[in-house]
């Protein structure tokens, strides 16, 4: 009888209960390296005695134990610790880890304790002053490797708390900046730390457990350089009366703020982080319009020329996740969705026209981006020609210009424009007139519009004096970013001038750049106060001497390389570029990964200068 009518158990249950038990395990091995001994709830966590009212007894003792960690080991550190010592992060890293691993199995006892979370600030302020010199530290023993997997952990964790206890729509540029002490590079680190994690194995995470949090980190990523980041900045720095500011000191400000975001994409690798993170098409198309949004803050105006040639010779070491991880499935998508008949297609071609003009600025910025780019720029000029879009001019036209600035108008394109009627030629050259007056061109690629007679006479070239950059802003989605107020102001220094001429003078249509030369640092618009106010990450990030850095992309080094040329490299990004180009990206010369030697002498010059730079900041 028992074989004909077997219990009826819910298919759900065995599997749940197995994983209780074995996280329920893992929790209480957490909990006993990250409570004393004496802690009464260590006595009482079990499965089966496991309730809300013990859940949040223990996040208090967790909480408790944070703040006593980091109180302690800051003591020690000033106490028994030499010039540019750290602390001892890992006691507060374990009680931390605890606390988000409970959270993460009774997930009711976020809001109760999201009172409490207040006493965490100190411990948050501890860890973004300390953790990101970990980050930052060339990684050549294994002993530095686990301090840098802490100092991550010390970053992602405080972020994966809030969000369990206070929801993941909090993680907002704001928010965050303030969580770290408005240390923008701490912040960007935080989130490079939340990517890493789906990468590394751990039983109590989970890549879909952190996909929602991840994303939010992306979205906030642009606002870091809002005019609300500015104006705390100004008061953290002192100045309690902002009408005393000019506007073209609040644009320079502003500016500062854009450099430092491009940079700090570059330093954490958050472009191939990004990829591998979200290995799923659908979910990786959401982030990637968060990631081109803080693109297209980070490079969209003539001030930003410096680091944008930087960045964007960052992505082209890291093309092909860059291009056909990202942008291609991204964009290939957005093209479908902005299809008349489409729900929202207004809104999707309005989107789909910004993310143009992004790369558009990173074209002219960055010559090594066109070869990579020319393919996909064609599909995606194609495609729009042979469907009928939302706004159909402006946004063909958005297409059309991006793929003469990558280099490429082939005879299929050229053909498909010949065959246009009269009143879709017409709209198409009115359209191309006014996307110039957004968006910087070659003098090579407005020549090619002209052969294919797709200029009217009158039409004008971009210019940055601002007088005409409002004048077709119909749908507000302009090159240059215009949420801020501030950028109408900006005035052209020398360097950048010479900056912008390089960049039309040196530009490549139609071949690889293979030989870039060793990059120019910069010279970065000051921010409101002395470095060290703006937290010890950003600071290091800003005062780096040059010879510390990757001859490609301007990053600081964690994994210092020779080329046989005796050019210094991140050995991350060098290895990247030649997975795809088998040259030394400086000088050409044919050169493989196997060539590369590792500057042991130049990573100890790093580690100490670290130590002794944030000793004094």
């Amino acid at each position: 009888s028992r074989s004909q009518h077997p219990p009826r158990v819910h298919s759900r249950s065995w599997p749940q209960l197995e994983v209780q038990r074995r996280m329920a395990d893992d929790i209480r091995m957490l909990l006993q390296r990250a409570l004393p001994p004496q802690c009464p709830v260590l006595a009482l966590w079990s499965v089966e005695g496991r309730d809300e009212q013990l859940a949040f007894d223990t996040c208090c003792h967790l909480i408790s134990a944070a703040c006593a960690s980091a109180r302690c080991a800051e003591h020690d550190a000033a106490l028994f610790g030499g010039p540019g010592s750290q602390p001892d992060l890992q006691p507060t890293v374990d009680a931390l880890r605890a606390l988000e691993a409970l959270l993460e199995m009774c997930p009711a006892a976020g809001p109760s304790i999201l009172g409490s979370l207040g006493e965490l600030n100190g411990v948050c302020q501890f860890l973004a002053g300390r953790a990101p010199g970990l980050m930052l530290r060339p990684s050549g023993s294994s002993d530095e490797v686990d301090s840098g997997l802490v100092a991550a952990d010390a970053l992602r964790l405080p972020v994966l708390i809030l969000a369990r206890c206070a929801g993941v729509r909090c993680l907002q540029g704001e928010s965050l900046m303030e969580l770290f002490g408005w240390d923008l590079a701490a912040a960007c680190a935080a989130i490079a730390a939340t990517l890493m994690l789906p990468v590394r194995t751990s039983p109590l995470a989970s890549v879909q457990s952190l996909e929602v949090p991840a994303a939010a980190l992306m979205r906030a990523l642009s606002e870091f350089a809002s005019p609300t980041s500015v104006a705390e900045l100004v008061q953290r720095a002192g100045i309690e009366d902002t009408g005393q500011c000019s506007i073209q000191q609040l644009a320079s400000w502003q500016t500062g703020l854009r450099q430092l975001l491009a940079l700090c994409i570059i330093q954490f690798q958050l472009v191939p982080l990004t990829t591998r993170a979200f290995p799923e098409v659908q979910s990786r198309n959401r982030v990637c319009a968060d990631l081109l949004s803080a693109l297209n803050v980070a490079v969209a105006h003539p001030r930003l020329v410096g680091t944008s040639r930087l960045l964007g010779r960052h992505l082209a070491a890291h093309a092909p996740c860059f291009t056909h991880g990202l942008l291609g499935p991204f964009i290939r998508t957005l093209l479908s969705e902005c299809t008349v008949g489409q729900k929202d297609a207004g809104s999707k071609a309005r989107a789909l026209r910004k993310h143009l003009r992004t790369l558009r600025w990173l074209l002219y910025f960055a010559p090594e981006l066109r070869d990579p780019l020319q393919p996909l720029c064609c599909e995606w000029v194609l495609r729009a020609l042979g469907i009928r879009l939302a706004a159909c001019a402006e946004t063909t036209a958005c297409a059309l210009l991006a793929a003469v600035a990558a280099g490429i108008l082939p005879a299929s394109v050229v053909g498909a424009l010949e065959g246009l009627g009269p009143k879709m030629r017409g709209g198409l050259e009115i359209a191309v007139a006014r996307e110039m007056s957004r968006v910087p061109l070659p003098t090579e690629v407005v020549q090619r519009l002209a052969a294919v007679s797709l200029l009217p006479a009158g039409s004008r070239q971009w210019s940055d004096e601002g007088d005409g950059l409002s004048e077709y802003e119909e749908d507000g989605d302009g090159g240059v970013d215009r949420d801020s107020g501030l950028e109408s102001a900006a005035v052209l220094g020398s360097a950048d001038e010479a900056l912008l001429e390089g960049c039309q003078q040196g530009s490549l249509l139609g071949g690889l750049l293979v030989a870039m030369g060793a990059c120019e640092w910069p010279v970065l618009d000051a921010l409101p106060g002395s470095p060290g106010l703006h937290g010890s990450a950003t600071a290091l990030l800003i005062l780096a001497p040059p010879e510390f850095r990757c001859a490609m992309d301007g990053s600081l080094c964690r994994s210092p390389c020779r080329s046989p040329a005796g050019a210094l490299f991140e050995r991350r990004t060098v290895e990247a570029w030649l997975r795809h180009v088998s040259c030394c990206p400086i000088s050409g010369v044919p050169m493989s990964a196997q060539e590369l030697v590792d500057d042991i002498a130049m990573s100890q010059a790093i580690a100490a200068w670290i130590y002794s730079t944030a000793a004094h900041l």
